[in-house]
């Protein structure tokens, strides 16, 4: 099912225009780089500092992944031209920034004191390439690692930006685990309301993300705003109808909110998803009971005794 939906004919003519604009970007730079500078071009060296500027501005902007393929058409230009030396040199800041980059998770993944260690290598790597989105999560996760939460999110917002605008041009979300992370730094902080505030924006850009809804729910939960948690777990719910947390929230929410027979639909679900687990029918005995049945709490309570003799709640 998964594949029909994303081959059908709008997403396929969705990938067609931004094959079309990405060649178009890449031919625009690849022309305009000999014309831009302040004088008319007389040596290689000066057409591949504009290439440089071209490389630079398209990091920058909602197409960042073009810049690796400028890069390469930059060093066959180089190549062509004889000069092995420049070829090298421009292949050269890649290489390192990638070694550095790949470095830094592996002193990460060490833990310790080798966090120290990480941090430098994350530092090379970004003086390479400040916008290279791997290396600004690994200096974000550093910076976690040092309880600087501050800088985690200095770090991933010269990420998130470019990545919302290419989510509400493409009208979907690759962010939600950076969003996530960078919602616990504020959490952290105590910006309960920055956190709020960047996950309906993650929600706006993906609205039927099941994820972004649910964590949207526990934060206006912890903030004592039921009703909103009580929306948001809905349209969670609605979209992913099978996670055991938002059931288990909801089954609770409706306790609480003196709809016991409403309660019993979630505690159900949740035993037909984990039948071995006890938990889940013993709230549907407690909702049954609260709810004023009697005769099906009984019924309950004597099955579930079958099921596990051993439970002193039920007896």
């Amino acid at each position: 099912m998964s594949q029909v939906l994303n081959n059908d004919s709008l997403r396929q003519l969705a990938r067609r225009q931004r094959a079309d604009a990405e060649r178009a970007i890449l031919t625009a730079a690849k022309t305009i780089s000999p014309d831009i500078a302040s004088e008319p071009p007389k040596t290689y060296s000066i057409r591949f500092l504009n290439y440089e500027w071209c490389v630079e501005t398209i990091k920058q902007s909602v197409h960042a992944s073009l810049a690796t393929e400028l890069k390469m058409s930059k060093a066959g230009e180089l190549l062509r031209s004889g000069d092995l030396e420049g070829t090298a040199e421009a292949q050269k800041s890649k290489i390192a920034g990638a070694t550095a980059n790949n470095l830094c998770m592996l002193k990460l993944l060490q833990r310790g004191d080798k966090l120290q260690e990480a941090e430098q290598y994350s530092e090379q790597s970004l003086a390479l390439d400040h916008y290279n989105a791997n290396a600004l999560v690994n200096a974000g996760l550093v910076s976690i690692g040092r309880n600087n939460f501050s800088g985690v999110l200095g770090r991933y917002a010269v990420i998130s930006w470019p990545l919302a605008a290419q989510a509400q041009l493409n009208k979907e979300c690759h962010c939600s685990l950076l969003s996530s992370t960078a919602t616990s730094s504020y959490e952290s902080l105590e910006g309960t309301a920055q956190a709020i505030e960047l996950h309906s924006q993650a929600n706006s850009l993906a609205p039927s993300d099941p994820a972004i809804l649910a964590r949207l729910a526990a934060i206006y939960d912890a903030k004592g705003d039921k009703t909103q948690a009580f929306q948001s777990n809905c349209d969670s719910y609605s979209y992913h109808p099978s996670n055991l947390k938002v059931i288990e929230w909801m089954g609770a929410n409706y306790i609480d909110a003196q709809f016991s027979e409403k309660a019993v639909n979630y505690f159900e679900k949740a035993s037909i998803m984990q039948p071995n687990e006890i938990k889940w029918q013993l709230m549907m005995a407690s909702s049954h009971r609260r709810a004023g049945k009697y005769r099906k709490t009984l019924e309950l309570n004597k099955n579930i005794q079958k099921k596990f003799p051993a439970n002193i709640e039920c007896m």
